[in-house]
């Protein structure tokens, strides 16, 4: 069972977290169940004996309330998990909490309340005598399973579908190597002895929280070097990353694309804002993960991981490809649309035709059930892509044969220390028709197979306000409070500046408000969004969505991906010409 120790001047707050337990079905305790006339001190430490977790929903009231201290502190003594939830994300704690790991986002709650749960029960059954070897073996891969950080020699146990899992991440533990040449960095990844992969978000986190927690300025400094180096600004030609000095450990693979659209003549670049940590608009990424076949489930031969992991650009090209919607014109249930599907020889492989084309079925599908949409993908229009600029290049070193690769030309990279990330993107290039219209391809598979929408926001941003928000210049390095930051900028934005296609938006909020037809997933997730970020920048006074205040808010991968394309010389010159 949960306690919920919080100020009773917290309604919102509260009542937001009720709704997140019971509609994952949690167990928590009801102060309304307590007696009248009953002493209040021995029914709340008989609640708190009765109670395995608690949520302390840490506001400045609560930090100041006498009760709450108390309540905290009798889990504290009794040696019980407390986990913390920042509603007002700027508090400063208590000195009892200093240091621990705390969150502002309620998944993250719902998801550590779970692990915890999980783990518990884990823990008991192994401790029992009467398990069989063979038994606590099982038990200790299922405990690994839905904690979302398993051994790499998992996934060859289980060719098929794991449950639970979105991606196949390694965990890297060799020293990052940077070499500067001119105007181009070589950065070299060495994959051996990587024996740790992450499978879900829950996994991304736990990981976060375990390399980072009470690091964190530490990996900032190391974090600004990196980036430092990367764009020129250092004096130095060489630079190493020791993970192990570090204590750290960083996510091989991930990337993507920085797409440059250019419509009626003007430059823009597509992003996606992303509503869980880190928050703030994103570039098309994504990251490395197995693939399987339609038929029997098992992984397909043609796509094994080791080709990902050793070869960036096919995991690039696979999450621009699956993850880039774009139809002939503004989403209407009256009127049948055309999907538009991207071609270009190389950046864009046909060995992924396949992929790409039932990607395009399922989501279409999807679109035409949950939107009543009518999109006709059989006949598409063509996209051209072609390659753009990039200033590094990355070395890889192989774990299957302990040799180094061909390098990956041409590429932009983003290290996120605090978020163990590395990000490899590519630069692709093409025009849209006034009229096209972009939505979010990002389809979630859930724990039990059933896939969602994400629904994403997308907006286009000027490159001109891109160049003057990131090019050659450090004062966007500013980071909002909290684990797994984002970078908060000064700019405004203004109606030039961006465009938001409004469908997914529309959609969000009408998903919400008939609620007894949504899933638990969309409400949870929704309504945070909504509470978070919609209700103040995403939709006008009326309650429409609008860009007239969009959030200023960045990922760091994409704010240093945008840092360094929009410093690179010619790229600069062409846009700050543009002003």
């Amino acid at each position: 069972m949960i306690f919920i120790s919080h100020s009773e001047k917290d309604k919102a707050a509260y009542t937001s977290l009720l709704a997140a337990l019971k509609s994952n079905n949690l167990d928590y305790w009801n102060p309304n169940a307590m007696r009248a006339g009953g002493s209040l001190k021995d029914q709340l430490r008989d609640a708190i004996s009765r109670c395995h977790i608690c949520i302390f929903i840490a506001t400045r009231s609560s930090i100041k309330s006498k009760w709450c201290l108390a309540e905290t502190g009798a889990f504290w003594g009794a040696g019980k998990r407390i986990i913390l939830y920042k509603a007002d994300p700027d508090i400063e704690l208590p000195p009892l909490f200093r240091g621990d790991l705390s969150t502002s986002d309620i998944n993250q709650v719902i998801e550590q309340i779970e692990e915890e749960m999980a783990t518990a029960d884990k823990t008991e059954q192994l401790s029992s005598s009467s398990c069989q070897r063979n038994q606590k073996d099982e038990l200790e891969e299922q405990a690994r399973f839905d904690s979302g950080i398993i051994l790499k020699d998992d996934l060859g146990r289980y060719p098929k579908q794991i449950p639970g899992e979105v991606f196949a991440i390694e965990l890297l533990t060799e020293t990052i190597n940077f070499k500067r040449v001119g105007g181009h960095t070589i950065v070299t990844i060495d994959r051996r002895n990587a024996d740790e992969c992450i499978i879900t978000t829950a996994g991304k986190t736990k990981a976060v929280q375990k390399y980072v927690a009470g690091n964190e300025d530490k990996l900032r400094r190391r974090d600004e070097e990196i980036q430092d180096f990367l764009i020129g600004a250092s004096s130095e030609t060489n630079l190493s990353l020791n993970l192990e000095a570090l204590n750290l450990r960083l996510r091989w693979a991930s990337g993507g694309v920085l797409s440059i659209v250019t419509i009626n003549g003007q430059d823009y670049a597509p992003l996606f804002f992303r509503d869980i940590p880190p928050y703030g608009w994103n570039i098309s990424l994504g990251s490395s993960e197995r693939f399987f076949n339609e038929d029997d489930g098992t992984v397909d031969p043609l796509f094994p991981i080791e080709n990902e992991w050793d070869h960036p650009l096919n995991y690039i090209r696979r999450e621009f490809l699956e993850e880039s919607f774009v139809i002939d014109r503004a989403p209407d249930p009256k009127t049948k649309s055309v999907f538009k599907i991207f071609e270009g020889g190389d950046p864009l492989q046909p060995s992924y035709g396949d992929r790409v084309r039932r990607f395009a079925r399922e989501l279409t599908t999807h679109r035409e059930v949950a939107d009543k949409l009518s999109i006709d993908w059989n006949n598409p229009s063509v996209l051209r892509v072609a390659p753009g600029e990039g200033n590094a290049s990355i070395a890889i070193i192989s774990s299957s044969e302990d040799r180094r690769l061909p390098p990956t030309e041409n590429v932009l990279v983003a290290f996120s220390l605090l978020d163990l990330g590395i990000e490899v993107v590519q630069v692709y290039k093409y025009s849209l028709e006034p009229n096209d219209y972009m939505l979010d391809g990002e389809v979630l598979v859930k724990k039990n197979g059933e896939k969602e929408l994400v629904r994403m926001p997308i907006a286009l941003f000027s490159c001109r306000y891109l160049t003057r928000t990131f090019g050659n210049n450090r004062e966007w390095r500013r980071y909002t409070v909290g684990p797994q930051p984002s970078i908060e900028v000064e700019r405004a934005l203004t109606a030039n500046d961006v465009h938001l296609f409004t469908w997914d938006v529309r959609r969000r909020i009408e998903i919400l408000k008939n609620s007894k037809q949504a899933t638990e997933w969309e409400i949870r997730r929704f309504h945070d969004w909504y509470y978070k970020f919609a209700r103040e920048h995403f939709v006008d006074r009326g309650g429409e969505p609008s860009s007239e205040s969009l959030p200023r808010l960045f990922t760091p991968a994409t704010a240093k991906i945008f840092n360094q394309y929009f410093s690179m010389p010619d790229v600069h010159a062409k846009y700050s010409a543009a002003e």
